[in-house]
């Protein structure tokens, strides 16, 4: 099993939205599009986890569609939470299906997914740790991970 792990791509500077939940810009769709490239030579086939926020569902949303893969929003691999949480508004299950047809049907998503207080590197660390360690044991296919910064 190999585990692939990847920060999602560019986002657009320009693109005034709600915090936290920035759309890509197209420079970052050609970086997914690439990627996915990289992906299909490798002979990726395995399962994707993406964290919940826009650009990252976006940036699986690519590589899923180029590749015929379905992804699952994964809260453990969310973006680390600072001050700016209090004002965070994040998708909800019903909206990422709606948005992305290569969101797994049966994927669910507890809203909300995010916790209400800034983070430490070391929750970070915590967090995406404790997914890794219950992923792990039993996998038979190789994982694409889609986070951020602090979790890739």
């Amino acid at each position: 099993m190999i585990a692939y792990i990847t920060r999602h791509v560019q986002i657009d500077p320009r693109q005034e939205v709600h915090v936290g939940n920035r759309p890509i810009s197209e420079l970052g769709r050609r970086q997914a599009g690439r990627l996915a490239e990289r992906l299909a030579e490798a002979g990726f086939r395995g399962r994707v986890f993406v964290s919940p926020y826009l650009r990252c569902l976006e940036t699986a949303d690519i590589i899923c569609r180029r590749l015929g893969l379905a992804f699952r929003p994964e809260p453990a691999m969310r973006e680390m939470n600072g001050p700016w949480i209090k004002e965070f508004a994040g998708l909800r299950d019903e909206e990422i299906k709606r948005m992305f047809a290569t969101c797994a049907g049966d994927a669910g998503l507890e809203y909300p997914w995010w916790t209400p207080e800034p983070e430490t590197h070391s929750d970070v660390l915590k967090r995406v740790g404790a997914f890794l360690d219950s992923l792990l044991p039993g996998a038979t296919t190789d994982i694409l991970l889609v986070g951020h910064g602090a979790t890739a």
